[in-house]
């Protein structure tokens, strides 16, 4: 900092705050510091260069410096940087301020100087106040790995999700426009129609993709997804036609069957909808959808003891499913009441429970490894 000595800076408002704070810096960095202030008389009677950084409150956590995806909505107190040095000098040469640009790429050239020694490692430029920071680190990704299908997923939906769902479309778009054979990306773009409420675009995109992929993988999931559509608007005679599509070319389509399950078992028939899920589960033992529903269809038949198998073959596959968890503890219950009658549910070392409903609750709740059921003289121990 040895061409800085000798160099003179007036800091008003230096008594106090981000003044105080400037000043201390600027005589660390070796200005000679002429300070000023409308309380000097009243609050002011020294400044102390220091070695350390100030604990100041303004200068420790109020002024802090943040990256540029962080705004004053998202900004955790105390963890940004402190205002010691500045940490890069920059500024825009061309276009200059308030330059009227024609559509169309511009060519923007400026400066960026890194203070303190610092690098300056990359620069981004905001056409709208700082609210597409992300967006042009993202952008800058997905350009240098333009085969990242990932990347091009995460930037539509960062689009979709922070700034508006127009922009995230016109960028689908120009990425299929690019990769029109990468199905994935229509896929993003219906389902982004779906979320819009624009269900005829959604539908066509779906359709493109069957027209494109004939009977491949990619055109099976987009009948399925256009079975979706048609359900929603309860259009049975046509999801019943797309369904038969897909079994005509995979008769054992886990998805197709999984729906065809779901419509049967609102039918209430038990029967087509069980010998349905449990061919998806001779092909996929851990599909957790289907577990789930063969369990329901169990359940609404009474056999407890096969729905709480399903149960526990779930949290076999995913050991946080609260809702299997529950599951297991209360049928496990409701099969001892019905073998014993009424019984009194104790959990360990708490007040006894008449209630099997409250019992229950309190195992999921509480993360117990199980209940202790007294039943007379007897005791029963619930374990899941």
């Amino acid at each position: 900092m040895g061409k800085l000595d000798g160099k003179v800076c007036i800091v008003t408002g230096a008594s106090r705050g981000i003044g105080r704070a400037g000043a201390l810096a600027l005589a660390e960095a070796g200005f000679d510091v002429v300070v000023s202030a409308r309380t000097v008389a009243d609050e002011t009677t020294e400044i102390v260069l220091q070695a350390e950084p100030s604990d100041n409150y303004f200068q420790s956590v109020a002024y802090q410096h943040f990256p540029p995806d962080v705004d004053a909505t998202t900004a955790v107190e105390g963890t940004g940087r402190m205002l010691d040095e500045l940490f890069v000098s920059a500024a825009i040469c061309v276009p200059a301020e308030g330059a009227v640009l024609p559509a169309g790429p511009v060519t923007i050239s400026g400066y960026a100087v890194g203070q303190g020694g610092r690098l300056v490692a990359r620069i981004e430029v905001s056409a709208d106040g700082g609210q597409t920071w992300a967006e042009a680190a993202l952008r800058s990704i997905v350009n240098t790995s333009p085969d990242n299908v990932q990347l091009k997923l995460w930037l539509t939906q960062f689009l979709a999700n922070n700034r508006n769902p127009e922009l995230a479309e016109t960028t689908l778009k120009g990425f299929i426009e690019q990769q029109p054979k990468l199905y994935e990306l229509r896929f993003a773009l219906g389902k982004l129609y779906t979320a819009m409420v624009r269900v005829a675009d959604a539908r066509a995109v779906y359709q493109q993709i069957v027209e494109l992929d004939g009977n491949g993988a990619d055109a099976l999931l987009a009948r399925n997804k256009l079975v979706e559509l048609a359900l929603a608007e309860q259009d049975q005679a046509g999801a019943d036609a797309l369904l038969a599509e897909i079994f005509a070319v995979e008769p054992e389509n886990s998805e197709a069957l999984i729906t065809r399950a779901r419509i049967a078992l609102l039918a209430r028939d038990v029967k087509t909808a069980t010998g349905d899920l449990r061919t998806v589960l001779r092909n996929a033992p851990d599909n957790v959808v289907a577990l789930r529903l063969l369990a329901g269809a169990h359940e609404s038949e009474g056999a407890l003891d096969l729905a709480l198998d399903n149960y526990r073959q779930i949290l076999g596959v995913v050991p946080s499913d609260h809702e299997a968890a529950y599951n297991v503890a209360r049928l496990a219950l409701a099969q001892q009441q019905s073998e014993l009658g009424h019984i009194d549910v104790a959990p360990r070392g708490e007040d006894r429970i008449h209630d099997l409903g409250v019992a229950s609750d309190l195992l999921f709740v509480s993360g117990r490894e199980g209940l202790d059921v007294e039943v007379g003289e007897k005791t029963l121990d619930l374990l899941i």
